[in-house]
């Protein structure tokens, strides 16, 4: 089908950068068919509320994405605190489409879409597997520093281990009791079973129990990342020989970024207490 030039696309953007980087890879799989996209960052700029570290894709990667007007977004959807589940309108004689994602298995569907407002975070790499060398691509991090630890890095057989506490023991329903602290030892200890000289290092929004807890000599926890360098951690996990993620979409990137052909990528056995069965790789190993 042809696209008329007053057709277009609308991707809510929202969450942190984890969840970002999700949704600009759905919108790349939906320009890469030939469509319109525009995406509503509004959520950062309502009452100038800073949620994580606000809008990132621009800064941390460079990327630049053209951004619906206020007018563009209410043609298709009317934004407040409640959603429906799919919401058809017609404007100006047109039907247009209102799509809330609902649960976290992928709808193939919503790439068909050709003009409507989608709201969700589409974690799941189905979305854009057809061009996933494209989505490597575009996430190339800018701006980073150079530093001695991503010498040693680079120079050792590194593995990234990350470990995500603050928010998650907040919310203790949904997020606690998949990456405790057996979890991590059994999974360092499976990487170094196979891997000799294996060298450890922890990111961690919690590096106080970080360097409590994780103390043998082997392992390095990473320090100054944070704020508007929170990216930085994220950077220096992509450039590990191997991966133990968290249930968090800020490591499952960090290990999805690794190049290294002959990577290990350890995960754990659900991602949150939502179901979300289709999130991870299928190559990556499973520590319940």
């Amino acid at each position: 089908m042809e696209i008329r030039a007053s057709e277009y696309i609308v991707v809510r953007i929202m969450g942190g950068l984890g969840n970002q980087m999700f949704q600009a890879a759905l919108v790349e799989a939906l320009k890469k068919s030939g469509k319109r996209v525009f995406i509503d960052i509004s959520n950062w700029e309502k009452d100038n509320v800073s949620h994580h570290n606000g809008y990132e894709l621009d800064r941390v990667f460079g990327l630049r994405y053209e951004i619906a007007a206020a007018n563009e977004i209410s043609r298709y959807a009317y934004v407040s605190a409640s959603f429906k589940d799919k919401l058809f309108r017609h404007i100006w004689g047109q039907k247009s489409t209102y799509l809330n994602e609902t649960d976290f298995t992928c709808k193939e569907d919503v790439l068909k879409v050709n003009e409507g407002y989608l709201m969700g975070y589409w974690q799941n790499e189905r979305y854009f597997f057809e061009i996933r060398d494209r989505i490597r691509e575009i996430f190339t991090f800018q701006g980073i520093d150079h530093s001695d630890i991503e010498d040693e890095i680079d120079s050792n057989e590194s593995v990234s281990v990350h470990i995500r506490r603050g928010d998650y023991l907040k919310f203790k329903d949904k997020y606690g009791g998949i990456c405790d602290d057996d979890y991590y030892r059994r999974s360092m200890n499976y990487i170094r079973e196979k891997v000799p000289n294996a060298k450890f290092y922890i990111f961690s929004d919690d590096k106080a129990y970080a360097q409590e807890f994780f103390t043998d000599g082997d392992i390095t926890v990473v320090e100054g990342n944070t704020g508007e360098k929170s990216y930085y951690d994220m950077y220096y996990m992509s450039r590990c020989k191997h991966n133990i993620v968290a249930n968090s979409t800020f490591s499952w990137w960090g290990a999805y970024l690794n190049p290294n052909e002959q990577k290990i990528i350890i995960r754990p056995s659900r991602y949150n207490n939502i179901s979300n069965k289709d999130i991870f790789p299928d190559s990556w190993l499973v520590i319940n």
